[in-house]
């Protein structure tokens, strides 16, 4: 079949890539690639929502059937789940996030101040403060201090 007349259903396979898998909580997850259109609808709608059977829906939309009461049978932490599963979100919309990446914005979200930003994290890395380790950069020839002409 050419490229030109080529199926819908052929030419989404292709542009989903291959079934990348990831070990989360010792469980086998297909990596989420995209969500159904009305996901993040459902996703607000059951943010609130104490019925485990709403969370288990949306688990296992984005990782794969049964997952969500793999993760409760192996003992997943409230934690452990909140980062994949926003990193599960996160991967599906697009991002290329890490798992480190989830769990610092997790920790955030949580309104934990001991989650260190990126800046913090290379600032560590490179054995110097996130304040002052060097001379700032200019970031343009033009003054940012001028008045806007009219």
């Amino acid at each position: 079949m050419t490229e030109q007349h080529q199926s819908w259903d052929a030419f989404w396979a292709e542009v989903q890539g291959s079934a990348e898998t990831e070990v989360i909580a010792g469980v086998t997850v297909r990596v989420p690639v995209d969500v159904s259109m009305d996901f993040e609808q459902r996703l607000k709608r059951f943010q609130d929502s104490d019925r485990e059977e709403d969370v288990a829906v949306l688990v296992n939309e984005l990782f794969g059937e049964d997952v969500y009461q793999q993760w409760l049978d192996g003992g997943m932490t409230a934690r452990g789940f909140l980062t994949a599963l926003g990193w599960g979100i996160a991967r599906a919309k697009g991002h290329d996030l890490t798992f480190r990446e989830a769990y610092e914005l997790m920790q955030r979200a949580e309104g934990n101040p001991q989650a260190p930003n990126r800046e913090q994290r290379r600032a560590a890395q490179n054995g110097r403060s996130g304040a002052g380790g060097g001379q700032s950069k200019r970031t343009s020839a033009g003054s940012t201090g001028s008045r806007r002409r009219r």
